[in-house]
């Protein structure tokens, strides 16, 4: 359950940033594990995430690299006598 802010929504990245200190992108980048972020900075945006219970936004995740990972298949065939096979396939 993700814990909520006084306002009564779920934690974003933004919330995460002001609680610890530093700025969205710092955030971003301390979270992420990037280069050039000091390890006591890092370690006030991770503890502040885990105070707040943050979990990233996967809708956001998904619009910033432009996929879902998901594959769709619409089929006619209510049976499943020819997307079975298919399915069982793309699921392996």
């Amino acid at each position: 359950m993700m814990a909520q802010t006084l306002t009564g929504r779920a934690a974003r990245l933004e919330d995460v940033a002001a609680l610890a200190g530093v700025s969205l992108a710092t955030a971003s980048k301390a979270l992420h594990n990037k280069p050039r972020i000091s390890e006591e900075t890092k370690q006030r945006v991770l503890d502040a995430a885990k105070r707040l219970n943050y979990s990233p936004n996967k809708l956001a995740q998904f619009l910033a690299r432009g996929t879902t990972g998901t594959i769709d298949l619409v089929t006619s065939d209510l049976q499943g006598r020819f997307s079975a096979p298919i399915l069982i396939g793309a699921e392996n």
